[in-house]
């Protein structure tokens, strides 16, 4: 089966298909590196909404919904629930946007458990290939109101779609 997935320097997984992406810290040799929180992590996994792109541009949503993965990705911790329950309550996502972000959530812990993340990523890009990525232009976070493709009414038409 074709992963439908967008790699950016840096370590960012994106995909067209499930809804979260995964950010990988990495050093100059393609492996993973310990970051410091609540408990040593290297794989830092964003519930979003699929991406999807115009012309040049690559989008996707982030939905304030986090997991943290260790770097042996058997340990992992969920986090900013209150901020994904504050934009639900909010009205800044939709219904689908919910129920999406609560199957990438239930994905991707279920990928995490079964053992399997560091294979699955693995066998989209090595780490290795990973660093040696480049690109001038580095992503940028834009605010929902700079980008009219993102407006509730308007966003979710586009979510895995290439163009």
């Amino acid at each position: 089966m074709m992963q439908l997935v967008t790699i950016l320097p840096l370590g960012i997984i994106l995909f067209y298909d499930k809804w979260f992406e995964i950010n990988l810290t990495l050093d100059k040799n393609g492996n993973l590196i310990d970051e410091q929180g609540p408990f040593n992590w290297s794989f830092n996994c964003d519930i979003c909404s699929p991406c999807f792109n115009k012309g040049m541009n690559l989008y996707n949503l982030d939905l304030e919904l986090d997991i943290l993965v260790s770097n042996d990705a058997k340990k992992y911790l969920i986090i900013d629930e209150d901020d994904f329950e504050n934009v639900i309550c909010c009205g800044f996502i939709s219904e689908y946007e919910r129920i999406g972000a609560r199957k990438g959530l239930e994905g991707l812990v279920e990928l995490i458990t079964s053992g399997n993340l560091t294979t699955h990523l693995e066998s989209i890009c090595s780490f290795n290939d990973l660093i040696s990525l480049s690109d001038p232009i580095p992503p940028k976070k834009l605010k929902i109101s700079e980008v009219p493709l993102l407006s509730l009414l308007e966003r979710q038409i586009h979510y895995g779609t290439r163009a």
